[in-house]
């Protein structure tokens, strides 16, 4: 079912969605979605992707020690700590403790390339 149609998840996040829901290398992550974060998990690898819910540009999350190199690469990067409280807590029953590379895709190639960095 395409995310567009949820009322907290629209625009550019809703389209990030789909093209993830679309990819078969991904599935929802077992432990769900949240009010504010969609998260997924890579079918092969295990890796953990979560996407921010948002207005402007969506956030993708994706575990900095796990990724392949070529995803510290964006531009538009940056690292944080998962949190305790706050949106980021929401990240925690998929990254744990982790260092999350928070990227901010400039487009849909950029995630899908961020995709294929998680798979």
């Amino acid at each position: 079912m395409p995310y567009a149609s949820f009322p907290a998840c629209e625009g550019e996040t809703a389209r990030l969605a789909d093209i993830i829901l679309a990819d078969a290398r991904f599935l929802p992550h077992a432990a769900g979605h949240t009010k504010k974060v969609l998260r997924f998990r890579a079918v092969s690898s295990g890796q953990s992707i979560a996407i921010e819910k948002r207005k402007g540009d969506p956030v993708v999350y994706i575990d900095a020690a796990r990724a392949r190199p070529s995803a510290h690469g964006f531009a538009r990067t940056t690292v944080k700590p998962t949190g305790l409280t706050g949106r980021n807590s929401n990240l925690r029953a998929v990254f744990a403790d982790a260092e999350l590379l928070a990227v901010k895709p400039a487009d849909h190639d950029e995630f899908n390339r961020l995709l294929d960095c998680a798979a």
